[in-house]
């Protein structure tokens, strides 16, 4: 027909949606008047509700269904008899891959799996034949180990529950496809306290990188601190000296100030003329008061006259047309010499 052309493909768009919308008001005014077949149509729609990935939906489809069940025992017995917990299995198993399809289910959220387990709770308190429930014994006793509080909770609760009644897991041939389904769970628990690890893991490396970074800077910034002042502290030594050493000069000219006023020095002193003595055989000559030096390269070495053993004098030599050359003045002061070189510019 018309309608199976836009159901056939499973898709959930526009078309699935109003194609299987029909189809079920068909189903319902002309199918059967079984109330437990009625009650299941019923209860399809809720179902459909709880499996939204909108949290709000879901929600207010588990309420409703556990009101029904809680109101009439028939809805109680079709959910038990009609699918209802093969789709709660499938919800807690749909993480793997099916071995003769490419598709991949999705994994059921959260807020489906805690309004599922509220529903096998109210079911387990209210319908007589528990046995169907007993296929999910060995998925309770898996979500029993789940780390989240609120699921291991319901879980244990469910488990305790039809443990008191009697039920426990089936011994059907099913029983290797249940293990299988165990074992696989546990491993995808497994994976991801292994995961978890691993993420506890580098968050702590990248913690520990962290604080080792922070100390560096720390011991970084107490070097630069420890540079810096230890140059403020030469800076300061520096300036001291400085200051120091231009009160030493000050001193120094204010003493020279004071030894060398005129009136201090013999006036038979300043007025005195120097005699040269040139010694023999030196080829330079004695031209008033000044000596002249021969034109052969050689040194000449002379001394003047008066000596001076006492009082302060002054002592004035002026060297003419000798740029470039050196000369060295000697003074006998006692036992004592002073020596002094100069440089002519």
């Amino acid at each position: 027909t018309l309608l199976n052309k836009f159901i056939g493909n499973v898709e959930k768009n526009e078309e699935f949606v109003l194609s299987t919308t029909i189809q079920h008001v068909i189903g319902v005014r002309n199918g059967s008047d079984d109330k437990t077949i009625l009650a299941g149509a019923v209860t399809d729609s809720m179902i459909l509700s709880i499996f939204s990935p909108d949290e709000k939906t879901s929600k207010s489809g588990s309420k409703s269904l556990c009101d029904l069940i809680e109101e009439n025992e028939i809805f109680g017995h079709s959910l038990m008899t009609t699918g209802f917990i093969q789709k709660v299995q499938h919800a807690f198993t749909n993480n793997q891959q099916s071995s003769s399809s490419s598709q991949t289910e999705s994994t059921t959220p959260y807020h489906v799996k805690c309004g599922l387990l509220d529903i096998i709770h109210k079911l387990a308190a209210t319908v007589d034949d528990l046995q169907p429930i007993s296929i999910l014994i060995p998925i309770l006793i898996v979500l029993k180990t789940n780390e989240d509080k609120n699921i291991k909770k319901k879980s244990e609760n469910i488990f305790i529950f039809l443990n008191s009644k009697g039920i426990n897991a089936p011994s059907s041939e099913s029983t290797k496809e249940n293990d299988e389904k165990i074992q696989y769970l546990e491993e995808q628990n497994r994976i991801k306290d292994e995961e978890t690890r691993r993420k506890d893991e580098q968050l702590q490396k990248e913690l520990i990188e962290k604080s080792k970074e922070t100390k560096r800077a720390e011991e970084a910034e107490e070097k630069v601190r420890i540079a810096e002042e230890r140059a403020r502290l030469a800076e300061e030594r520096t300036r001291q000296a400085d200051i120091q050493l231009r009160a030493a000069q000050d001193h120094v000219l204010l003493v020279a100030k004071q030894t060398t006023k005129p009136s201090q020095i013999p006036a038979s002193l300043n007025s005195a003329l120097q005699k040269m003595n040139v010694p023999q055989g030196d080829k330079g000559r004695v031209q008033g008061s000044s000596f002249v030096h021969s034109n052969e390269r050689c040194n000449s070495t002379i001394t003047m006259d008066p000596i001076i053993n006492e009082g302060v004098a002054r002592f004035e030599v002026v060297f003419n047309e000798h740029d470039g050359e050196k000369f060295s003045l000697i003074f006998k002061f006692g036992n004592c010499y002073c020596f002094a070189s100069l440089q002519i510019e």
